[in-house]
């Protein structure tokens, strides 16, 4: 099933809920195996055990840290479903942009010492919040940067709204050639022409864009 649709996105959250209840069951079962192990005093079993609840607590953390990811596709998978789906893809475009520009980001600060990046700081070649990007893993900064996907849809329905009134059609918006959004949004009180001017995504200089409504 596809995580496209809704149906499907809420049916892999719930599968990734599901095996976390399990990995609970599991740790529980191991925990009654253990107790009985320290009575009987089989430190072999005792071992065992003990080894297989630190595995299953491991696999259960990292279930849930998918969760975040299952709200996206969720998210996602709704405004697909509204009719949505040239800014899903634009903003997926700009999110892969975002994490080439954590890697160029991440590259750069790994390879400077503690004080080249202090210097960098106080000179105003690396701001704090590259630094702080910098150190995230890869996993971190797409949970981030999915936020950040998260505010920017909202923010143009916003602007969108703002002159158009609720929107009945985006059907006509599309992705030019440029790989930005272009076409018109059909909404309760007007028609509108939506367009995006993209800049950055190079060196170290995020990714970033300005949304046109006329």
């Amino acid at each position: 099933m596809s995580i496209n649709t809704v149906e499907g996105a809420k049916a892999y959250k719930a599968s990734v809920e599901e095996s976390i209840n399990k990995e609970l069951e599991s740790i529980k079962d191991y925990g009654k195996k253990l107790e009985k192990a320290l009575k009987k005093e089989k430190w072999d079993d005792v071992r065992h055990n003990n080894s297989m609840i630190a595995s299953c607590f491991k696999h259960k953390k990292q279930l849930e840290e998918t969760l975040p990811e299952c709200d996206f596709f969720i998210k996602r998978a709704e405004w697909i479903e509204s009719g949505y789906g040239s800014i899903v893809e634009f903003l997926e475009l700009v999110l892969n942009k975002d994490m080439e520009w954590y890697k160029v980001i991440k590259e750069q600060v790994s390879s400077m010492s503690q004080e080249e990046i202090r210097q960098a700081i106080k000179e105003k070649n690396l701001s704090g919040t590259e630094y702080s990007i910098a150190k995230m893993s890869e996993k971190e900064a797409l949970c981030e940067f999915r936020k950040d996907v998260v505010s920017r849809f909202n923010n143009l329905i916003k602007r969108v709204e703002k002159k158009a009134g609720k929107i009945v059609d985006a059907q006509h918006l599309q992705i030019n050639p440029k790989g930005e959004l272009d076409g018109t949004i059909i909404g309760e009180e007007a028609t509108v022409h939506v367009s995006t001017i993209g800049a950055g995504g190079h060196s170290i200089q995020r990714f970033h864009f300005r949304t046109l409504v006329k």
